[in-house]
């Protein structure tokens, strides 16, 4: 399985506190270097509301059984410790890092990979908000992909294999592939679904489950009709 961790922004909670009951280590933002076990970060402007909040950080995972089980435990304790997600939410996200390796540093892959994402990215939004409606900050922090830049990035490709930024719905980094589209739950089997699809993602296009004549097809069929994949206009 293909590497990877899980970033989990929440409302509300001691955060010294939060650290000692979890017998783990409270950094400030973005200082920490060590993924082998559970971190927290501090994120103090993570709503419109400016509520004080925190990001809880997990370790590099290569077992899913075992990181759905500990996702589990960890919302029931941040649950304990008074956290929780506001209901109108713009910053409040769950972040999928997957390590790029199921790309295999491979141009057909990562056109493959972007261009079912731009084709599906109406039903991914949606799913992405537990069908409950896209959430406010879609264009703030998690914008939609657009064709331009993915023409830009594999004409640029393997000059620059990095992609999109924060403000974008995923991300590519030297290291990691980053899923930006879910909405932050301590609910487990909401919280659950940015990994499955993660896993299901990687799976799909690292084991090249495709052809490129179907992804093109969708690729096409989003270009002219933007609202998204129409499977009765499919051309395949």
């Amino acid at each position: 399985m293909t590497p990877f961790g899980y970033e989990l922004e929440f409302c509300g909670a001691n955060l010294p506190r939060l650290s000692k009951g979890m017998q783990i280590p409270l950094y400030p933002k973005g200082k920490c270097k060590n993924y082998d076990t559970f971190h927290l970060e501090t994120e103090e402007k993570i709503t419109t509301e400016n509520l004080n909040g925190g990001e809880l950080i997990s370790p590099i995972y290569k077992e899913k059984a075992l990181a759905l089980q500990e996702l589990k435990e960890v919302l029931k304790v941040l649950k304990i410790h008074q956290a929780y997600i506001p209901e109108k939410s713009r910053n409040t996200a769950i972040h999928v890092h997957l390590e790029k390796s199921f790309l295999k540093e491979e141009k057909v892959y990562y056109e493959a990979l972007l261009k079912f994402l731009y084709a599906f990215q109406s039903e991914i939004f949606e799913y992405a908000a537990y069908q409950e409606g896209i959430r406010p900050n879609v264009y703030d922090n998690c914008s939609p992909l657009k064709e331009a830049d993915i023409i830009g990035f594999l004409n640029d490709f393997p000059k620059n294999i990095e992609f999109a930024s924060k403000r974008k719905c995923i991300r590519f980094t030297k290291e990691t592939f980053e899923l930006r589209y879910f909405s932050s739950s301590l609910d487990f089997e909401r919280a659950r679904l940015p990994l499955e699809f993660a896993f299901s993602l990687a799976d799909y296009i690292g084991n090249k489950k495709w052809n490129m004549k179907e992804i093109n097809t969708w690729y096409r069929n989003t270009y002219i009709y933007p609202r998204g994949y129409n499977p009765e206009r499919a051309e395949i």
